[in-house]
């Protein structure tokens, strides 16, 4: 789910001040208090007097994704640190200590909770926080008492009040989303632009970007045995084009619709030339907020991603229930396809439960999947699994994902297990990340004891660098079934946000079988052998801006054994995109 900015009003300028906003940052005038709008966004620098805090500046800036808070960190009898009142949450408090200083952001998450998505190191005795107006009073005597996501100021008559940005550009943006709900409903790599505001509720915002995919030799035929009809050659042109409009009139009750247009020119060997266009509903949700007994409730069609989209990453029409609890968050769903998907998922009735602990300092989870098929034949499977995740963003983190499977194929008892697990090591001032992974997956010659995964999942996630990849190999791109996978990443961060990955994998399979689920290559393995080859992929993101992106993928697939003589296949994709 996108959290919305507004836009700004456009009116000419003032010379005077946009000089002294491009010269110091701030401009000369101070900020009236009939200035200020529910929807600003300021940033108060000050400190806690007896118990309240007290601001000695405040300025206007420009919107955010999130709340940023700066001050010293305090912790609970359990445990649990806070700043500024919030209690913080999420896998990336773990380096937080009591009485030391620090520089947090993230979302709000119910009444005092922040759910942590970055933390930086702060060295000055001043408290600061960063967002947006929820409200603003004027007393007689000239203060102001301002609210920001729950954290109550008073800013005295005499404390300055600046404009990091002309009056006349500030951006006044919906509410942002708090609730654990709105996590679980928001993609970081569906990010839209700030857009604009329509109204006092109604917020639009759109996404472009042109992806060139180009697919060499997928048949893994060799060179010198075939002819140039015969060659393997796709190469797509796509360009997609997202809306996004948003309406919440107030912090209870959130509606979204996300649709997409999307072109693709493909052409095969060099000769053939295939168009395609169509529109797609992405999400169509109204999101009912703090309903009693502390439940949140989805409905309609809405966008389905783990974290590590190994369970699921799908736009599903759903009834979704979310709750928050002191120890545990609990989301439980009934979702199917009405149209635009597979007839197989058209035709499946699917029930999830997924349990996570919610003040732990790491991401652990348990979940139950459940999956119906009203197909000719009978079919049905359930997943149980748990998971843990720690990031790495400095020191040591890493995943454990594992997985049960069982059900009915045709009057036949199926069922599995997987197991994927991995290390990522950040040295302490370092931008460099090494990460370890190993992922299996049972299997058999006659299918009955073979694990395969939900059939909702995409296998895509970030290792080391900026950039979310296809973790089992961008050429090959398997489903973890019948698999051994080991895979090895050197990440390098420079710049702010831009990044450069090395990605190698080895691959085998655990029982000799022809069939290789949903991979990519058009060419199947002999059944003889268990080595199907290795893969080495190359990712780079440059994200030094806010509106655009550009990432760039190569690969590079050598078979194996179980392909006989094959050639290598490769693949090379570069994807522009636009946010506005």
């Amino acid at each position: 789910m996108h959290i919305p900015t507004g836009a700004p009003q456009m009116h000419a300028p003032n010379l005077l001040l946009l000089f002294f906003t491009l010269l110091f940052g701030t401009t000369a005038e101070a900020l009236a208090p009939q200035d200020l709008r529910v929807g600003h966004w300021v940033e108060l620098r000050g400190a806690y007097q007896d118990g309240s805090f007290v601001a000695e500046r405040m300025d206007l800036r420009d919107p955010s994704r999130h709340l940023e808070l700066r001050g010293d960190i305090r912790l609970l009898d359990d445990g649990t640190p806070t700043l500024h009142g919030k209690r913080l949450l999420g896998p990336r408090i773990a380096k937080l200590r009591n009485g030391k200083r620090a520089r947090v952001s993230g979302l709000p998450q119910g009444g005092d909770g922040l759910y942590v998505t970055r933390v930086r190191t702060w060295d000055r005795a001043e408290a600061r926080v960063r967002g947006r107006i929820d409200r603003v009073n004027t007393a007689p005597d000239g203060s102001l008492h301002v609210t920001l996501a729950g954290i109550d100021a008073l800013l005295p008559p005499t404390a300055q009040r600046r404009q990091r940005v002309p009056l006349e550009e500030a951006r006044r943006t919906l509410p942002v989303p708090s609730h654990s709900s709105d996590q679980a409903l928001y993609d970081s790599d569906d990010t839209f632009g700030k857009g604009f505001m329509i109204g006092g509720s109604l917020h639009a915002a759109l996404q472009q970007d042109l992806t060139y995919n180009g697919h060499f030799n997928y048949e893994l035929d060799r060179r010198d045995d075939r002819d140039v009809d015969a060659d393997d050659n796709r190469d797509d042109l796509n360009h997609n084009l997202r809306a996004q409009l948003t309406w919440s009139p107030n912090s209870r009750l959130t509606g979204v619709l996300d649709v997409q247009h999307r072109l693709r020119r493909r052409e095969i060997r060099h000769e053939e030339v295939q168009h395609r266009a169509d529109a797609r509903l992405r999400s169509a949700f109204l999101l009912w907020r703090d309903l009693p007994g502390g439940f949140d409730v989805a409905l309609g069609r809405q966008d389905f991603d783990d974290p590590r989209e190994w369970l699921y990453d799908h736009d599903l029409d759903a009834v979704r229930l979310f709750r928050r609890g002191k120890r545990l968050n609990w989301e439980l769903s009934a979702s199917t396809s009405v149209d635009g998907d597979s007839e197989r998922n058209e035709q499946a009735v699917n029930t999830m439960l997924y349990v996570s602990a919610a003040n732990a300092k790491t991401h652990k989870a348990a979940y139950v999947i459940n999956r119906r098929f009203n197909d000719d034949v009978d079919e049905r499977q359930t997943h149980l699994g748990l998971r843990w995740l720690a990031p790495a963003d400095e020191g040591l983190g890493g995943w454990i994902d594992t997985s049960y499977m069982f059900g009915d194929l045709d009057n036949r008892r199926v069922r599995g297990w997987a197991v994927d697990g991995g290390a990522s090591w950040t040295p302490s001032n370092s931008n460099t990340t090494v990460t370890l992974g190993y992922a299996f997956a049972s299997g058999s010659s006659d299918g009955d004891d073979t694990f395969r995964q939900s059939g909702l999942q995409d296998n895509n996630g970030r290792l080391g660098g900026n950039q979310s990849v296809r973790y089992y190999g961008e050429v090959l791109d398997p489903e973890l079934s019948n698999l051994h996978i080991a895979t090895l990443s050197v990440a390098r961060r420079f710049a702010r946000r831009s990044s450069v990955e090395i990605i190698g994998h080895r691959y085998r399979q655990h029982a000799l079988s022809r069939s290789l689920p949903n991979a990519d290559l058009d060419r199947r393995p002999n059944g003889r052998d268990a080595d199907l080859g290795w893969e080495v992929d190359a990712v780079l993101a440059l994200r030094e801006f806010d509106r655009w992106e550009v990432n760039l993928t190569a690969g590079y697939f050598r078979p194996g054994k179980a392909f006989g003589d094959a050639e290598p296949a490769t693949l090379a994709e570069l994807q522009l995109r636009l946010r506005y």
